[in-house]
């Protein structure tokens, strides 16, 4: 199972995590079934965690897992999840979301 260590001892499964929104030295995880948990962590030292489970970092706020993107617009400048939630990507990370969308997807298809 892909375990992720938030705490000293605590880990959690990274596919139930939705997203990761940043607060200056804290960070809200949002679940697939609505519970939200905050960290006194940053979402740098957390997105070096997540990034290996298939996480990608559309903002300086917000870190999105792949398996919960239902849509993106034409030129990659919002990502709706499936729960509904559109979020704005930055300027500088549409062409990267686009380039992890496609190898995530084509890996996928070819399995």
């Amino acid at each position: 199972m892909n375990t992720v260590r938030i705490y000293h001892k605590k880990y959690i499964p990274a596919n139930d995590v939705v997203l990761l929104k940043g607060n200056a030295n804290y960070t809200e995880l949002h679940f697939e079934n609505g519970h939200k948990i905050t960290l006194a962590k940053t979402l740098k030292r957390l997105h070096e965690s997540f990034s290996e489970h298939g996480f990608f970092r559309i903002s300086k706020t917000n870190i999105v897992n792949f398996k919960f993107i239902a849509q993106t617009n034409e030129n990659y400048a919002v990502v709706k999840l499936k729960n509904d939630l559109e979020l704005h990507v930055s300027r500088r990370r549409r062409l990267d979301l686009k380039d992890f969308i496609f190898s995530n997807t084509k890996s996928k298809i070819s399995s």
